[in-house]
């Protein structure tokens, strides 16, 4: 297994920020550092060879932090945490209103008598036979009343309502009664109208088409609350309903009654959470719209700039199955320029650019579990300069499988996704390799006492091959993932961190909060090192619009000479689509 101990750079540091990585968005994406190509002079060749092939494959003498495809890849990951931040919205357990059935009414004992043989009963989408029979069977064969015909017809209305089938019900019409069968109709009721109110920006046919709404249909309440949460799940519109009787007798109109979040979304954020060798200080914007045709489909941008870097990214999905399905693509471009530490003078620069085109399926949707499928198929392409003379262009086609498990309770969040990626690296000058790397994540958030709670985040890495892409490689140090070392200090093909926080509200608009970073990274050469820190930081929020967070955290380990004990990460956001709502 490959790794690096980095000067206070850091190795491929753009890697770091991995934790910052969305959820039900996720995507792998991975870009490798750029080769010499076979055109240059040969009186160049090893010198710039020397200088960058190694950085390809882990145990770099140029950090990967040099490279566009590692500095990309950073910037990726925070394009990919705003994205699922502003996906996500809080999600209503959806309310179901329907309008109470009275009891029918038991005529008075007495009257015709009469020797009951056969019950008929009018087709059912909901009972069985076994259940009618069940109920009529005391009954057969004995002298029976139109009392005790009533009673038959209430204990069939306990069915439907033990099920849940608010629309449902049974009635003795006016009939002749000759040979002692007796006629009795199930009405379950079945979809007149749907009328869609609340909603500005998403298409009524598009709401209608996702809850699998079809005039005519019998209307299974079970159903339409599943249909219900799902989309909530999975749309950041959130939808209720209720019921109401329809134009004629055995319809029933329902009413969705929809609550959008603001169309438009968009943050301008500065912090010092860049990369010392391309600007420490950066500062970015985030523009989002959650439904650009009308269908719940999003179009989001992200952009960040520091000293040397510059990156971009666009993203587009769009709801392709009733179920709640997505398709999406994507694509960013990344360009830097070291203007610090000491390869600042060899002049260092380059770009990468990948596309992707990716698919999320839930599987399970429910008031507290959801469970999705992810897929994605990504190109990735970069180029490294060194003093104006091109190392060539790399590429990394591949194509990754992955799971996304989340828990929602009351007090709690507890989200688990693990993926396997399959990578064809093609550098110049070296083999070509096929790579596998698993790779996963797991949080729980736990509300304990009053102002008080817990989280706890843990991610892993491992890769059945050695020397991976210096991209590949697991990174430590950073403001998402061990607080106390600068960003990517170190790296290997396998590694794991471990993030333990309590948290206290202090104010509305101040939460506090200490915590213990954890994480090892395993390579033969350098030895396998694990860190540590401990800290304090806070998460401030003023008004609706302005935010932020700020830790402080003191390292236990000193991995190189020019290694600050401690490290202060800052950023603020401002929000001004808040100015409006």
């Amino acid at each position: 297994m490959a790794g690096y101990l980095g000067t206070a750079d850091g190795p491929a540091a753009a890697d770091a920020r991995a934790s910052y990585a969305g959820r039900r968005q996720w995507r792998r994406v991975a870009q490798p550092v750029g080769a010499m190509s076979v055109r240059q002079s040969l009186s160049v060749v090893p010198v710039l060879w020397a200088l960058v092939a190694p950085c390809a494959y882990g145990q770099a003498a140029v950090p990967p932090t040099v490279t566009p495809g590692a500095l990309g890849h950073q910037s990726n990951e925070m394009a990919r945490h705003y994205l699922h931040r502003h996906a996500q919205s809080k999600v209503w357990v959806p309310v179901i209103h329907v309008n109470p059935q009275r009891k029918q009414h038991l005529p008075a004992p007495g009257g015709p008598h009469f020797v009951l043989r056969k019950v008929v009963f009018t087709p059912s989408h909901f009972l069985t036979k076994s259940e009618l029979d069940a109920v009529i069977r005391p009954y057969m064969g004995h002298s029976v009343d139109y009392r005790d015909l009533g009673l038959i017809v209430r204990r069939i209305d306990g069915l439907y309502e033990k099920a849940g089938i608010l629309t449902g019900r049974a009635i003795l019409p006016p009939q002749v009664v000759r040979n002692g069968i007796v006629r009795i109709d199930l009405i379950e009721g079945r979809l007149g109208q749907v009328v869609v109110s609340g909603n500005r920006y998403t298409k009524t046919r598009t709401i209608i088409q996702s809850l699998g709404l079809r005039p005519g249909a019998v209307i299974d309440v079970r159903t339409l609350r599943a249909a219900l949460i799902n989309y909530n799940r999975n749309n950041p519109d959130q939808l209720n309903a209720a019921l109401r009787p329809g134009a004629s007798f055995g319809l029933t109109n329902i009413d969705i009654l929809t609550a959008e979040p603001p169309r438009y979304s968009a943050e301008v954020f500065a912090d010092n959470e860049g990369v010392s060798s391309t600007g420490r200080y950066e500062g970015g914007v985030y523009l989002g719209d959650r439904s650009l045709f009308g269908y719940n489909d999003s179009l989001s941008g992200y952009a960040l700039a520091s000293g040397g870097s510059t990156y971009g990214y666009l993203a587009y999905d769009v709801p392709v199955t009733d179920s709640g399905g997505r398709a999406g693509v994507s694509f960013d471009r990344s360009q830097i320029a070291i203007i610090r530490g000491p390869y600042q003078g060899i002049n260092i620069t380059g770009h990468s650019w990948t596309s992707a085109v990716n698919y999320t399926q839930p599987f399970l949707s429910s008031i507290h579990w959801q469970l999705d499928g992810v897929a994605s198929v990504t190109d990735t392409e970069s180029v490294t300069d060194i003093s104006g003379v091109s190392l060539g262009r790399t590429d990394l086609p591949g194509a990754s499988l992955g799971e996304d498990l989340h828990y929602y309770a009351s007090g709690t969040s507890v989200d688990f996704e693990s993926a396997i990626a399959y990578d064809l690296a093609s550098v110049p000058l070296t083999p070509e390799r096929r790579l596998e790397i698993f790779t996963g994540a797991t949080s729980w958030f736990q509300q304990i006492m009053g102002p008080w709670s817990t989280l706890v985040r843990i991610g892993w890495q491992w890769s059945p091959q050695a020397n991976l892409p210096s991209v590949s490689l697991y990174q430590l140090g950073g403001a998402e993932n061990l607080r106390g070392y600068n960003q990517g200090l170190v790296a290997g093909d396998v590694g794991y961190t471990v993030t333990g926080e309590i948290r206290r509200v202090v104010t509305p608009w101040f939460t506090a909060l200490a915590f213990v970073d954890q994480g090892s990274v395993f390579a033969p050469h350098p030895a396998t090192l694990t860190l540590t820190d401990v800290g304090v930081g806070g998460q401030w929020r003023w008004r609706s619009w302005l935010s932020g967070t700020l830790s402080v955290a003191y390292a236990d380990h000193m991995v190189v000479p020019d290694q600050r004990p401690y490290q202060v990460f800052a950023r603020i956001v401002f929000t001004p689509d808040a100015l409006f709502e």
